[in-house]
């Protein structure tokens, strides 16, 4: 069935766990970092490195104020694919202690990633979950618990006048003058670049398997 009301349940509170409505206040760009149910170390590295930068980075009085209203939460299941229901006390201590945690009811496997992406959607899209004395967050992101992300950089590039020409935009990096890696004698499912995609620096490309 790939019927996605099916599972995400629009009309229905599919959230067991959820950050205070305090935490958004004034918050125009919500980070959802996606994470597994039973990865406590890596969302406390988290924790410890890129939001605590962007938080000594903000208490700056000298630095852009903006970066006050950024707000970073972590989205988790409410299972892991094994059926395991033993986390969920030390996830609700978690939660308590840092007040950042947002539980979906899914899955938490591989094959469900797109169903957590939806889900944060859907968290995004219901306004009730904000602080109702404030606009509702403006931007949203996504991002994986083992990705460093710059959030002064990420602001400042909103910011940018040539985005606001348009009410969409689709932001990254072109590499113009990168030169793939060169074929490997590495099997699948290692990822190589094929002979014919190849452009070589050097007029006699390796061989695989010599």
């Amino acid at each position: 069935d790939r019927y996605m009301p099916h599972y995400i349940h629009p009309d229905q509170d599919t959230f067991s766990i959820r950050p205070s409505k305090a935490k958004f206040k004034g918050c125009q760009l919500l980070i959802v970092v996606h994470s597994a149910l039973e990865a406590f170390h890596q969302r406390q590295s988290v924790r410890e490195t890129w939001i605590h930068d962007f938080v000594k980075y903000r208490q700056n009085p000298i630095k852009d104020n903006k970066i006050q209203n950024v707000s970073v939460i972590f989205l988790v299941g409410n299972q892991n694919g094994f059926g395991n229901f033993t986390l969920k006390s030390r996830l609700l201590e978690e939660s308590a202690k840092f007040d950042d945690i947002l539980q979906a009811d899914m899955v938490d496997h591989y094959n469900n990633l797109t169903l957590k992406s939806v889900f944060t959607l859907k968290f995004f899209l219901n306004t009730s979950n904000f602080d109702t004395t404030s606009v509702p967050p403006f931007y949203l992101m996504k991002v994986d618990n083992d990705v460093y992300l710059n959030v002064p950089q990420l602001v400042r590039l909103l910011e940018d006048k040539k985005l606001t020409r348009s009410p969409m935009f689709l932001v990254g990096h072109r590499y113009v003058t990168f030169t793939p890696p060169h074929p490997t004698h590495l099997t699948p499912p290692h990822p190589f670049t094929p002979f014919n995609l190849w452009t070589p620096t050097h007029p006699h490309p390796p061989q695989p398997n010599q």
